[in-house]
């Protein structure tokens, strides 16, 4: 799904547009992520321009109908650090997000959770006793269980280790290169983002005030608005202290430039 936003107004938005293409991952960070999603879940109207879902386009005039096309074809995955679930049992729910006419449910269930990296028990096991980490994998789950066409991730990230970030990663690059998801991450962790992004959009104040690719991701502006990662913050703390290092964005890479500078 390729989703295109035109001189998009709304509350705190002023005029946005931007595309994000099929098989694309999208990074957005936002100082008022809100506006942001409530277009992109459609739970609000754009009171200016409109936002293009493929061919189908929301706007100030869409009714009830178009809507709810349209939002069948969207996942969204939030960080669930304090979310309580809507059911008493992982198996239950899955299987709210799964066409009560599917067959082989517990087949599906099981597929989603390998997906994630999820035990299978979770399926016996109380949603509201889970670990925050194990509440957000299993949002994941939830969406991925109804295949949707486009994923928006809102700081699933947060609270998790480095191994559950990598294994993060390693799912999003897959759903975007073998099944062709367009996905949008919304965060501002720019460690966590590293390898994961091709487009990113900057939107302070209402208006988008920096743009790139991957290329050029790691850059002194973009840290205005985000921290700045901690493997650039080392770098140049040892450049100070008379040691010549380039500015690595991987940590094998700077593993290596720190022995050859030794």
């Amino acid at each position: 799904m390729e989703i295109e936003f035109n001189d998009v107004s709304i509350d705190t938005l002023n005029n946005i547009s931007f595309k994000a293409l099929k098989g694309e991952i999208l990074v957005l960070i936002c100082d008022d992520k809100q506006a942001i999603l409530d277009l992109l879940l459609l739970h609000q109207k754009p009171t200016n321009g409109s936002v293009l879902f493929d061919k189908e386009e929301f706007n100030k005039d869409s009714n009830s109908n178009t809507i709810n096309e349209i939002k069948i074809k969207i996942g969204l995955i939030k960080n669930y650090t304090e979310k309580k679930f809507l059911t008493n049992s992982g198996q239950e729910e899955l299987e709210l997000y799964i066409n009560p006419s599917t067959k082989e449910k517990d087949k599906k269930c099981l597929n989603a959770l390998k997906l994630v990296n999820l035990s299978p028990t979770i399926l016996e096991r109380n949603t509201n006793s889970l670990s925050s980490i194990e509440k957000s994998k299993l949002s994941l789950a939830c969406t991925l269980i109804s295949n949707p066409s486009l994923i928006v991730l809102d700081n699933i990230e947060f609270g998790m280790n480095y191994g559950d970030k990598k294994n993060l990663k390693k799912l999003l690059i897959k759903l975007k290169e073998r099944y062709k998801k367009t996905i949008i991450v919304i965060s501002k962790d720019i460690d966590f983002l590293t390898l994961l992004v091709d487009n990113y959009l900057v939107i302070n104040k209402g208006s988008i005030c920096l743009s790139g690719t991957k290329k050029d991701f790691y850059n002194e502006k973009l840290y205005n608005y985000c921290a700045k990662p901690k493997i650039v913050e080392f770098i140049k703390y040892v450049n100070k202290k008379g040691h010549q290092i380039e500015e690595y964005t991987d940590l094998k890479e700077l593993i290596k430039g720190i022995y050859r500078d030794v």
